[in-house]
């Protein structure tokens, strides 16, 4: 599996993971419903585990430069 691959599979499972838990706590009280909150969890996690895993493989991440940060 390319390395593109595993860091789209990563999203998907983590906005997975955050929307079923995010809608198993939730109730329908607010001015937003389940859906709309579900909906961003879903981008917002999805976008941080595509992002994280990209940085992972940098290149700055294979010359031991991430260290100094």
């Amino acid at each position: 599996m390319e390395h593109w691959q595993k860091s789209l599979l990563n999203g998907v499972l983590s906005g997975a993971i955050s929307v079923t838990a995010l809608l198993t706590v939730t109730d329908d009280d607010g001015p937003f419903g389940r859906s709309d909150v579900a909906g961003a969890a879903a981008v917002a996690a999805f976008c941080s585990a595509v992002v994280a895993s990209v940085a992972v493989r940098s290149p700055a991440v294979d010359a031991g430069l991430a260290a100094q940060f």
